[in-house]
């Protein structure tokens, strides 16, 4: 994985690539053009001199193409910094030809980055020391430019090249940069994401690790003692029945434990099997009735349904459904008062179908929905104070995004909660 540095610096060397790009382009144009209007103003001395680039301009170009960046930027560097001094020898310092010096030079400091950056500095002094010579020798090779009214076109054309160059080079460098920029914030915030998601699974895993310790321990450790008692002592019929029903309750309440664990621990990895299938609402309904009066006879649970639908099939995983249902209905009867109820609702929505599990207890707030949407797993106690583990939830959430649906949530303290989903209607 590429560190924070090499990041950066990938970027840097992949805007400077796009601005060398850029302007290789705008340089062979300017060639032409500037290579023309000498002619048109009988400069031929110069016209030739400038042209004299474009060869050069050309193999940079292709050493570009072919993925040869950095002796691409070094050659069109190389051979613009040399015409420009055969310009400036020609002309003379008078005509300001000088001045393609600057727009040089900062191209330099942009387009080499990251490790070449060495280079670029290399050069730019090298370019100061050339310019500093020129000054001193103070040259002009072509008389033409003794005419004061030819030199003053000079200085005139040459100004107008170098801040149109400036303007452009400038155009590219923003529009590379405002590129790069996007890149980066399109990283930090998939950078952000990727963080969260860590956070939520370091919680969850931290979140298992308290189960494993405590609620694998404890009823074990109950069930244990259990049977030393009986063991070790007579006990009235009375008291050995009501002893047999707790820990038939901490034994069903271990398995389902032992169960979410296994599958939440499975649904974590990308391997499992996803197994779509034509499924009978009414199958649904059978299995939902038969949890209520397993899960919840400790309280007198009763069951409710609200079909709206007839002969309906749907497409989803059943062994995954039958897990979401039992999670979803311990969790109801978790927090539902002694003789209360939980309600199975089927509803058309569409071409999906509408499935929901309600209980008219404790409720939630807010902020728990809001922690359950982001993936935190929390316990709380319920109406009669069952210990959770927080796991059941997260473990429906994951099945449903494997069967690309999604877990909705409705939930008010002192009135219940609503949970539901949806699935696609078989044809």
């Amino acid at each position: 994985m590429m560190t924070s540095q090499a990041q950066a610096e990938s970027f840097a060397l992949e805007h400077s690539k796009k601005v060398h790009g850029g302007l290789l382009k705008v340089i062979g144009i300017y060639i032409i053009v500037f290579f023309f209007v000498n002619l048109y103003y009988d400069d031929e001395m110069q016209a030739y001199a400038t042209i004299c680039a474009l060869p050069l301009t050309l193999v940079s170009f292709y050493l570009y193409k072919i993925d040869k960046f950095y002796f691409s930027k070094l050659l069109n560097y190389i051979q613009i910094c040399l015409i420009i001094t055969a310009l400036c020898l020609i002309t003379g310092m008078n005509s300001l030809v000088f001045m393609y010096f600057f727009p040089l030079v900062i191209g330099a400091l942009v387009m080499f980055q990251g490790s070449e950056k060495m280079t670029g500095y290399v050069l730019v002094l090298a370019t100061i020391l050339v310019l500093l010579i020129l000054s001193y020798l103070d040259l002009h090779l072509d008389p033409m430019h003794n005419n004061y009214a030819h030199l003053q076109s000079d200085k005139i054309a040459n100004t107008i090249g170098v801040g149109v160059f400036c303007l452009i080079e400038l155009i590219y460098f923003i529009r590379y940069t405002t590129e790069t920029h996007n890149k980066l914030i399109d990283k930090t915030e998939l950078l952000e994401i990727k963080n969260n998601q860590l956070l939520s699974a370091m919680y969850t895993r931290d979140k298992m690790m308290s189960v494993i310790s405590h609620d694998l321990r404890s009823p074990i450790i109950a069930l244990n003692s259990a049977m030393n008692v009986f063991t070790e002592q007579e006990i009235d019929p009375t008291l050995q029945k009501d002893i047999v029903g707790q820990l038939k309750v901490k034994s069903n309440r271990l398995l389902l434990l032992i169960d979410e664990l296994l599958n939440w621990t499975k649904s974590q990895s990308t391997a499992i099997n996803v197994n779509i299938e034509k499924i009978d609402v009414q199958d649904i309904v059978a299995y939902f009735k038969e949890q209520i009066e397993i899960i919840g006879e400790s309280k007198a649970i009763e069951f409710d349904l609200a079909n709206n639908t007839d002969n309906l099939f749907l497409l989803g995983d059943k062994n995954m459904l039958d897990t979401i249902f039992r999670n979803l209905i311990s969790n109801a009867v978790k927090f539902s008062s002694k003789g209360s109820k939980v309600q199975l609702a089927i509803s058309k929505v569409g071409d999906n179908c509408e499935l929901s599990v309600r209980d008219f207890g404790k409720g939630m707030t807010d902020k728990e929905i809001i922690d359950i949407k982001k993936g935190i797993a929390f316990s709380t106690f319920g109406m009669a104070n069952e210990k959770g583990h927080g796991l059941g939830l997260q473990l429906v959430k994951e099945f449903l995004h494997k069967q690309n649906s999604d877990l909705n949530i409705e939930s008010y303290p002192g009135f219940g909660s609503r949970f539901y989903f949806s699935l696609p209607i078989a044809d």
